[in-house]
C-alpha cells in the first residue's frame, strides 16, 4: 500500500499527530494508500511555513515580472506532476487514465 506524506515548508513530513487515513480504490473497494490526517497544529505549520517563504524567501525579492517567471517555470505547474497524480484522481473520481491526458494547467 503505497504511504503518502504532506508537504510543508519544501519537506516532506507525516501529520504531526501521526494520524493517517485509508483510501480505497472505488473499482475494487480495496484500500491502496495512506494519507496523513492533518490537524490544526499541520495546518499551522505549513501557513507560517508559507508566511516565512512570502515574507523573506526568493518570493519576497522578486519583482513582479520575476514572480511572473518563477510561475511560468514547468516544475511550478501542477500538470508537471500530472502523471504521478493520475492515479490518485482516476480512483478519486472513478475515472479511466485515458481521461487524464490533457495537462491540468497550460504549459507556456
Amino acid at each position: 500500500m503505497k504511504i503518502y506524506q504532506t508537504l510543508i515548508g519544501g519537506a516532506w513530513v507525516d501529520a504531526r499527530g501521526g494520524d493517517t487515513f485509508e483510501t480505497h480504490n472505488p473499482f475494487t473497494a480495496q484500500p491502496w494508500a495512506r494519507i496523513p490526517r492533518c490537524g490544526a497544529q499541520d495546518v499551522n505549520r505549513a501557513v507560517a511555513a508559507a508566511k516565512t517563504a512570502f515574507e523573506s524567501g526568493a518570493w519576497a525579492s522578486a519583482t513582479p515580472t520575476m514572480r511572473g517567471a518563477m510561475l511560468r517555470r514547468p516544475k511550478s505547474q501542477p500538470a508537471c506532476r500530472a502523471r504521478s497524480l493520475r492515479p490518485c484522481s482516476n480512483w478519486a473520481e472513478s475515472r479511466p487514465t485515458s481521461s487524464l491526458q490533457t495537462p491540468i494547467c497550460p504549459m507556456r
